[in-house]
Order: C-alpha cells, then sequence, then structure tokens
C-alpha cells in the first residue's frame, strides 16, 4: 500500500513538473479586468480582434476594440471580475469568468493567440 501511494505521488510530481507553462495567462489580464482598467486591460490586445458584445460583433483593429470596451466599461462600471475557468492548448488560451458591473453581470470570454512567446487577445465574448 506504501509503494502504491508512493508511486501515484511520483506520477503526479512529474506530471505537474512536465506540464507546458508557455500560455499561462498573464496575472495583469485578470487584475485589469478586476479593475475595469481599459488601459492595462488594451496592452494584451492583438493587432485585430474580435469583439462581440451581445449581439453585436466587430472585427477591429486594436485602438478601436480598445475605444469599444472603454465605452462598455463606462456604461457598466466595473465592481470586479471572478475567474471561472482557464486554458491553453498548442499557441492559444482562453479565460471564461464573470465581469460583476453597476449593470449587472456579464459573462467574459477572452481568447487569445501566441505570437513571438507571447500572448495576445485575439477574440473577446461579452454577454449578460
Amino acid at each position: 500500500m506504501f509503494f502504491m501511494k508512493k508511486k501515484l505521488l511520483i506520477v503526479w510530481l512529474l506530471v505537474v513538473l512536465l506540464m507546458p507553462l508557455s500560455a499561462q495567462i498573464p496575472n495583469q489580464i485578470i487584475q485589469s479586468l478586476k479593475k475595469g482598467d481599459v488601459n492595462a486591460f488594451s496592452r494584451f490586445l492583438g493587432e485585430d480582434v474580435t469583439l462581440i458584445i451581445g449581439k453585436e460583433s466587430s472585427e477591429l483593429k486594436k485602438e478601436e476594440a480598445k475605444l469599444k470596451i472603454n465605452d462598455f466599461f463606462i456604461q457598466n462600471k466595473v465592481l470586479d471580475f471572478e475567474m471561472k475557468h482557464q486554458g491553453d492548448r498548442n499557441n492559444s488560451a482562453y479565460v471564461i469568468g464573470t465581469l460583476i458591473t453597476s449593470n449587472g453581470e456579464f459573462r467574459l470570454n477572452c481568447f487569445f493567440k501566441k505570437v513571438n512567446e507571447n500572448l495576445f487577445i485575439d477574440r473577446i465574448r461579452i454577454e449578460k
């Protein structure tokens, strides 16, 4: 019994140590969402971003996306962000969470692409 537990512990440690760390979501993104800080958040936007707010979908350049997100944050004062799930696969990653605002809660999904070893936001979906 002791050897079985020891083997399981060794296998678990190997899995944890060998997991790829290359596509981890930077903590600054989560913190910028918690504060509703569009300037900090926009640093992670890719050059082209698909922005979906409710039923409106737009393909935007980085600066245009920043302005639209800022408008959303002005209309819906951000009180907090609760991350529900995050993950990564190959050259992409995602974050799913709840954006808590003065006008209620919104589900927020951010999808990232890896470019030159850095993650950039490729698509954002915000819905009630």
